[in-house]
C-alpha cells in the first residue's frame, strides 16, 4: 500500500505540473498581439546568445531586413526566435557559422536560421517538431545535459498560433535550416 500511495503521489504531481505548463502555454499564447519589430527583436536575442556562441566557437552571420514587424506578444516571439537559436548552437561545431535570414515578402515575414551541424535524418526530420522528441544521444555522464525536446515543439506551437508555419530541411551542404513564416 506504501508503494502505490507513494506512486500516487508521483502520478499526482505530475499531472499537477503538466496542468500548469498547460495554463502557462495558453497565458502566453493569450498574450495582446501588438506590432513587434521582428528586426530589432533578432539583433536582442542573438545579442543575448553572445556569450554562448564564444563558448562553443561558433560565428553568427545575420542579413536582417530592416523594420519588418508583425502582430504578436513579445515573450512569444523571443520563446521562438531563442529557442531555435539555442538548437542551432547547440548542434553546431566549433569553428562554424549560423545563418540568420530576415526577409519580407508580401505580407509575410520569414525568418531563416541554418547551421552547419550534422542535420537529421531524414527519417526522423518529420518528428522534430514533436512534443518531446529528441534525436540527441542521452548523456550518461551528464544526465541533466539531456534535452527534453521541447524547444522546437513550443515554436511550432507557438508560430501556428499566431498564424504562421515553420519547417525544417536538411542542407545540401549539411547542417539544419529552419524556416518560420510569420503573417505581417
Amino acid at each position: 500500500l506504501e508503494i502505490i500511495d507513494s506512486a500516487l503521489g508521483r502520478l499526482f504531481g505530475l499531472v499537477v505540473a503538466a496542468q500548469r505548463q498547460e495554463i502557462g502555454t495558453a497565458d502566453l499564447i493569450g498574450a495582446p498581439r501588438l506590432p513587434i519589430d521582428l528586426t530589432r527583436l533578432i539583433e536582442t536575442v542573438t545579442e543575448d546568445l553572445g556569450e554562448m556562441l564564444n563558448e562553443q566557437g561558433v560565428r553568427l552571420s545575420t542579413k536582417l531586413a530592416r523594420a519588418v514587424t508583425v502582430l504578436a506578444g513579445q515573450g512569444m516571439l523571443e520563446t521562438v526566435v531563442h529557442g531555435v537559436l539555442e538548437n542551432a548552437v547547440s548542434f553546431s561545431p566549433r569553428g562554424s557559422t549560423i545563418f540568420v535570414l530576415l526577409a519580407a515578402t508580401g505580407q509575410t515575414a520569414e525568418l531563416t536560421i541554418a547551421d552547419e551541424g550534422p542535420g537529421v535524418d531524414v527519417a526522423l526530420i518529420a518528428q522534430i517538431f514533436d512534443r518531446n522528441f529528441s534525436s540527441r544521444p542521452r548523456n550518461a555522464a551528464a544526465p541533466s545535459s539531456d534535452h527534453a525536446g521541447l524547444g522546437l515543439w513550443i515554436a511550432r506551437s507557438t508560430v501556428e498560433a499566431l498564424g504562421g508555419s515553420i519547417e525544417a530541411v536538411n542542407r545540401p551542404a549539411g547542417g539544419l535550416s529552419v524556416t518560420i513564416r510569420l503573417p505581417q
